[in-house]
């Protein structure tokens, strides 16, 4: 019992340990947007396109942009701006191949500007169940967040799987849909959030989306499409560190793999609030009393069940006086036992009952007469 209270120290040292959340090293607003990891020329273009898109207009001339610039333009105003929800299925880019270049951002008018403002009020009316306390800690207020989109949305392939019209009004989505509605959202409270795409150890061949968000004075990993258990929200994906460990896979280089961070550097471990670790703790000490219990109950069953070994062979029991006695301990032993009352020892009786120190007086020889 002495070694167990050493031992449940360590245990609960290990424990605790990875709790404490370790800053990273980039400086507060460097990154807010993937905007701004863009280089200028991209800047250019993103600040064009966004005209565009409000004008319901394409975007030409864009020969001064790589078809891979073109495209980091294209996917970065997509997930900076997730109330253009229209915008995936309303532009398209195109390519001068020959030259490896871009051509332009065409608009396509797949919808009207009227049928646009309806979707728009539709969004706006299935926020009302959403209940944020912005009085709340940064924690609880994404918590709310993540748990109301993993009750709303259903994991269904559509038109609008990955916008925010498909996951906040149809409640249909695919991650791309689930981590835009998450950034939409969150920066409707103020909060820093951005989209992340690449893949995952599941493969590597299917792309998937995820978010980083900045919360509780740092940069986390959130994956709200993992965390929807149907009937119920997990938080397993929930502000993760970029070293958490998960299912035994570090999360950002073994787990989720990202295409780019866009220059954030996210803390190293989980977001761990005060409600977790008191959580933490309390497991922590059910355990322990439930390992000294377990240890108690075996140690008494063990020496309750536990056999006096005698000696194999009973011993013979001895004379004093005219009775027998046992060479145990001593007392004497009735006639009708094959034990001793007194000690319980199994004892033989002597061959011959007459006591050896006993002897037969015989009488003299008579002398004869002539």
């Amino acid at each position: 019992m002495r070694k167990l209270i050493p031992a449940a120290l360590v245990a609960a040292f290990l424990l605790l340990v990875p709790l404490v959340s370790v800053p990273s090293d980039a400086v507060e607003g460097d990154v807010r947007t993937i905007y701004d990891s863009l280089d200028s020329e991209q800047k250019t273009a993103y600040k064009d396109l966004e005209t565009a898109v409000r004008n319901f207009t394409s975007l030409d001339d864009l020969d001064y942009l790589s078809i891979s610039q073109g495209e980091e333009v294209f996917y970065a105003f997509m997930y900076d701006h997730p109330e253009y929800f229209w915008f995936r299925n309303c532009y398209t880019m195109m390519v001068v191949s020959i030259e490896n270049r871009m051509s332009s951002i065409d608009y396509n008018g797949q919808y009207t500007p009227q049928e646009i403002t309806k979707m728009r009020v539709s969004i706006a009316n299935s926020l009302r169940t959403l209940d944020v306390d912005t009085s709340e800690r940064d924690y609880k207020q994404l918590r709310t967040i993540h748990d109301w989109l993993c009750e709303r949305i259903d994991y269904v392939e559509g038109e609008h799987q990955g916008d925010i019209y498909g996951a906040l009004v149809l409640g249909e989505a695919v991650c791309e849909g689930y981590s835009t509605a998450f950034s939409y959202i969150c920066r409707m409270y103020g909060f820093d959030c951005v989209v992340v795409v690449g893949y995952t150890y599941t493969s590597d061949t299917v792309a998937h989306a995820w978010n980083l968000v900045h919360g509780e004075g740092d940069w986390y990993f959130v994956d709200v499409t993992w965390d929807d258990e149907g009937d119920y929200a997990s938080h397993k994906y929930f502000l993760l560190g970029s070293e958490t460990s998960v299912d035994g896979r570090s999360f950002a280089s073994e787990n989720h793999m990202a295409d780019s961070l866009y220059g954030i550097v996210p803390a190293e471990k989980r977001f761990y609030s005060q409600e977790d670790i008191l959580k933490l703790v309390a497991a922590l000490v059910i355990a322990v009393t439930v390992l000294v219990i377990m240890i108690i109950y075996h140690h008494r069953k063990k020496k309750a069940t536990s056999v006096i070994v005698v000696n194999e062979e009973p011993s013979t029991a001895v004379f004093s006086g005219n009775v027998l006695h046992c060479p145990e301990c001593g007392s004497p032993i009735g006639d009708e036992y094959s034990f001793c009352t007194a000690c319980g020892a199994e004892i033989t009786r002597p061959q011959s009952t007459q006591n050896p120190e006993e002897t037969v007086q015989e009488d003299p020889p008579m002398s004869g007469s002539d």
